[in-house]
């Protein structure tokens, strides 16, 4: 009776522990996921700040070209060269910044010089007859396009939803206050350790991604060039074993963190002006559709 007791006992306290730990992964899952909604809601999704960046190089680029010729002066406007490869990292906070499988540097530094590219092969901007008759053709074109791109300036300001740069003031008041808790100091330390264990001397996230920035070449030239190159190949490699590295050694930090900010998440998530940011970004998209761009 006593060993059938045992056994019984023994069984229910795994069946226990499972329950606990399916519970917990459960939680993490959901606090997880309530805080990169509310990323996305202030910082817009990968694909809302992909397409933003895009609709206003295309709004800038029409004002130049326009501006351009009224001076009959041509202008071949640059290729958009960006990505929506990688992560918000709201202050640069370990606490703060979600797990990822990359940095997303080398998709853009391939985005990058891929538009190079392009634009060499386009043969890239031409001055127009008026300026081509004249002995001083570089230097008037030269100062026809910086007077053209201050007129587009103004434009940038419609990339940002109104009032985002509010919203994110109040989440980063929010996301210090748990990076600069003494609860958090312990979790810290264990994170710079894995990462010294790893092999890296950076102590912090930021650090890691600028240890491996410094390790690509320039994308300020042709991508079938760059492609070609030992550095690219060796630092891209870096940059997926840098990124699989913080993965792992932040991961615990990252998820009590997040635990941590939910009461500020809960509501940051239904506050009125984080709506509105949120509504900014649909409106975005609607420009990015309307203007045919894809």
């Amino acid at each position: 009776m006593i060993i059938g007791s045992l056994v019984a006992i023994t069984a229910l306290m795994g069946m226990l522990a499972w329950v606990i730990q399916v519970h917990g992964n459960g939680v993490i899952k959901a606090n997880t996921a309530a805080y990169e909604l509310l990323l996305d809601k202030i910082y817009g999704t990968a694909s809302d700040r992909y397409r933003g960046e895009k609709l206003l190089h295309h709004r800038i680029q029409n004002v130049i070209k326009n501006c351009m010729e009224s001076k009959g002066l041509g202008y071949v406007p640059p290729l958009y060269a960006g990505s929506s490869a990688g992560v918000v990292a709201p202050g640069d906070l370990d606490v703060a910044t979600p797990l990822s499988e990359s940095f997303g540097i080398a998709e853009r530094h391939r985005m990058h010089a891929q538009g190079v590219e392009a634009d060499q092969n386009s043969g890239g901007n031409k001055p127009g007859l008026e300026a081509a008759r004249s002995q001083q053709t570089g230097t008037i074109y030269n100062a026809a396009v910086d007077e053209c791109m201050a007129k587009a300036i103004p434009l940038e300001e419609d990339y940002h939803p109104a009032g985002q740069q509010e919203t994110i003031d109040r989440l980063l008041t929010e996301l210090r206050k748990v990076q600069g808790s003494e609860a958090a100091k312990p979790l810290i330390t264990d994170y710079q350790d894995c990462l010294h264990k790893a092999g890296y001397k950076a102590n912090s996230r930021f650090e890691l991604y600028d240890h491996v920035l410094k390790q690509f070449p320039t994308p300020e030239q042709p991508w079938s060039r760059m492609a070609a190159t030992k550095q690219w190949r060796e630092a891209a490699r870096s940059e997926q074993k840098a990124a699989a590295a913080d993965k792992v050694c932040r991961a615990k930090l990252y998820h009590w963190a997040t635990g941590r900010l939910q009461p500020a998440v809960g509501r940051l998530n239904t506050d009125p002006e984080v709506e509105t940011v949120r509504r900014g970004w649909d409106k975005i998209e609607a420009g990015y559709a309307a203007a045919g761009l894809n």
